[in-house]
């Protein structure tokens, strides 16, 4: 198990990074084994909407750049910027996390996995020519099956965690004041 571990964070702390998609990536498959750590295949539906919710947190609150290049910004990030602009003309400027507002969203999952099957999935479990074998990935079905689900519990006691959320550059929003 410790190896299945460093092989994550080896993964994540080496990885190239043009954007941050394979960070969304890695931290949604994460955070869908925290949730179930029995099931053990993921869909890019689960996916897709974590990577979302991440970025239209960051983004409404703080229009963090996620990418080197400022004039393109990422397909995924454009399509949650635009979501934002929707939003807000709907419902106000007042910054909301996704969570809180998520049932008011219509969102196209099916076009984030697009981009997801495009841009990211084939793209992550490469390093420096070296291929890691952290989970099965099925992009005709859109899924992932990982293979220790179980395992990332062990994250968080890993000495590696720190690392693991100092390279990630996710924020985490313990409490929003209204």
């Amino acid at each position: 198990m410790e190896k299945y571990i460093e092989d994550w964070f080896y993964v994540i702390k080496n990885c190239s990074v043009e954007n941050t998609y394979k960070m969304g990536w890695s931290k949604s498959i994460v955070e869908c084994c925290l949730e179930n750590p029995k099931l053990n295949l993921i869909s890019f539906d689960r996916i897709s909407e974590k990577m979302f919710k991440y970025y239209w947190n960051q983004t409404i609150f703080f229009d963090l750049q996620q990418s080197p290049n400022p004039n393109k910004s990422p397909k995924f990030i454009t399509y949650v910027k635009d979501q934002i602009d929707l939003y807000k003309k709907r419902f106000g400027n007042k910054p909301e996390l996704y969570d809180r507002i998520s049932h008011q969203l219509n969102i196209d999952v099916k076009h984030l996995n697009s981009i997801l099957k495009q841009d990211v999935s084939h793209r992550f479990l490469k390093v420096s020519g070296e291929d890691f074998d952290l989970y099965e990935l099925n992009q005709k079905d859109r899924t992932v099956m990982v293979y220790h689900p179980d395992g990332v519990k062990y994250w968080k006691t890993s000495i590696h965690h720190r690392e693991y959320l100092k390279r990630s550059e996710w924020l985490t929003f313990q409490k929003v004041r209204t």
